[in-house]
């Protein structure tokens, strides 16, 4: 287990009080179970909610040596729609977790982190991460259409190479403004890309943190915009500092940022995902010894 960092409160213009805390989800077993054998899984790495009801996730029934090899597009947790990747099979020299991972399939995953959907036309963008090093895109109907992203140096790092990612490409978000928003963890940044896979800027998070550390797991862990029309707001989970930022989108510019490392509310341990209301409270999960969700509600803003 890696040394904690210490913590401190990072206070700024936004006010939220943290209002609700949940513990591991053991109650829900049963409905876990039910839906393992209807061919679908709610346990994810992360999730979105395109058009019409469906959900989409990142597959987690194989762990361990097997890791995360597909993702999924369930209709209300009951029916199977669509499928991506192979159950046991990685895109690696071997076709296992243990193998390299290639980075180049198109049609196989090896331990995809998160997924974003595209609800123009319902493409799906994947941070192909833990293994590989890409976000790899799809259409609806799951046909490779592109994929940009290979591993980063440090020096790469450093200098904010576009494209090149440090160590896991953790997450994977699509903005209104046409932009694609990437989480590079270890790297301390976001970049950002076109579509097309263009590199575009890069919105660091307390640069060199991770970059800069071999034992530090990175600052960029995941993101969420605030719900307003022009998504005023970025929201990132550092889990290497324990702290929930928050940034301007369109200058990067850092703005504040809460919480410290523990176990009260407003505290984080492993501070992993995040997503955002139509209210614009905020949801946080944290994992391995947090186990829990936070609700933060948005109570106003300072000038």
């Amino acid at each position: 287990m890696r040394r904690r960092p210490r913590g401190r409160d990072v206070h700024g213009p936004i006010d939220r009080v943290a209002e609700q805390a949940a513990g591991p989800r053991e109650h829900s077993q049963g409905a876990q179970r039910e839906q393992r054998r209807a061919g679908c899984w709610r346990n994810r790495a992360g999730l979105s909610w395109p058009s019409r009801g469906e959900w989409t996730g990142s597959d987690l029934l194989e762990r361990g040596q097997s890791g995360i090899h597909r993702v999924e597009a369930c209709l209300q947790g009951v029916a199977l729609l669509l499928q991506i990747g192979e159950k046991g099979h990685f895109d690696s020299t071997d076709g296992t977790a243990a193998g390299t991972p290639l980075n180049s399939s198109h049609t196989l995953l090896n331990r995809p982190a998160d997924i974003a959907v595209d609800p123009s036309n319902g493409d799906v963008y994947i941070a192909d991460g833990y293994g590989n090093h890409r976000v790899v895109v799809f259409d609806k109907n799951g046909s490779f259409l592109r994929q940009w992203g290979e591993a980063a140096t440090v020096a790469e790092a450093n200098a904010g190479a576009g494209g090149k990612f440090l160590a896991q490409v953790h997450g994977v978000n699509l903005g209104r403004d046409g932009l694609v928003y990437v989480n590079d963890r270890k790297g301390d940044r976001i970049q950002v890309f076109d579509k097309l896979g263009q590199f575009q800027r890069n919105i660091w998070i307390k640069k060199g943190v991770g970059i800069n550390n071999p034992a530090s797991i990175g600052t960029a862990w995941d993101m969420a915009f605030s719900p307003d029309r022009d998504q005023t707001f970025i929201y990132n989970t550092d889990g290497e500092q324990e702290i929930l930022w928050t940034l301007a989108r369109e200058s990067g510019q850092l703005l504040t940022g809460m919480g410290q490392p523990g176990h009260m509310a407003g505290e984080f341990t492993f501070l992993h995902t995040v997503a955002s209301d139509s209210k614009g409270n905020l949801y946080t999960g944290e994992t391995i010894d947090g186990r829990r969700v936070q609700k933060f509600k948005d109570v106003g803003h300072q000038p």
